[in-house]
């Protein structure tokens, strides 16, 4: 099974030769764990499917690429270097496949948070440099209030303006306009993470410096089962 534009291998995979633990227990586990990459990306439809089976499935490492130096990039030399970051391991070090449901609504809010956030300081610091170059009565050698860009975004059309300076303040009021929607749909957003924070883990905004978007990245990174499986894990994803 194949998932095409990055033509990794989502290959399942049975072992149960080689393996440290070899009790019989441990041997069953094995034969029952299937071995699937990308399982957050392209893979990530089979991972659902096998989450709905008896079988467990683990999440594969992408190979590095000097492990194929001097080699053609093919999908099978893939699935091979893929599969021998799995075998030999203990069964319990094995990566598990991160949860969806409420989590992956908290991550689709993450990221639309992390692009409008950027988004919006770099049309703000556009918005600064161009209003340094135009008089318009806006004193722009500090950082622009909110009132400021909320006034420049209302701005309208001069008839003694030249072309140049016409065409700039149609670009002003264009970039301050978007900084504002982005403001408005922050707070939207910052709502939405509130709400579903509170319904996976309402505890955690009772505690003292966390917020809903401290929140969110906390149950991201260490809701699901296996994420943390040993202090030298939780101190590694610390930093």
């Amino acid at each position: 099974m194949r998932s095409h534009p990055d033509r990794r291998i989502n290959a399942p995979l049975w072992e149960g030769n080689r393996c440290h633990d070899r009790s019989p227990g441990a041997l069953h586990q094995r034969r029952r764990r299937g071995h699937h990459a990308r399982t957050n990306t392209y893979g990530d439809g089979l991972a659902r499917a096998l989450q709905t089976t008896d079988l467990e499935a683990c999440e594969g490492r992408p190979p590095r690429r000097t492990s194929r130096a001097g080699l053609r990039k093919l999908d099978e030399i893939d699935a091979r270097a893929a599969a021998s970051t799995v075998l030999g391991g203990d069964v319990e070090a094995l990566l598990e496949p991160r949860a969806a449901g409420n989590r992956e609504a908290l991550r689709f809010l993450l990221n639309a948070r992390i692009i409008m956030e950027r988004q919006g300081t770099a049309d703000r610091l556009m918005l600064t440099s161009m209003l340094r170059t135009m008089d318009r009565g806006v004193d722009a050698r500090r950082a622009l209030t909110d009132g400021q860009v909320l006034h420049i975004s209302r701005w309208r059309a001069r008839r003694d303006d030249d072309l140049s300076t016409g065409i700039a303040s149609a670009e002003a009021k264009w970039l301050a306009a978007a900084i504002v929607h982005f403001r408005a749909q922050l707070k939207a957003n910052h709502r939405q993470l509130q709400e579903v924070v509170g319904i996976m883990a309402a505890g955690l905004l009772d505690l003292y410096g966390v917020g809903p978007v401290s929140a969110d990245r906390v149950l991201i990174w260490y809701s699901h089962h296996g994420r943390v499986r040993s202090e030298a894990a939780f101190a590694h994803w610390q930093g």
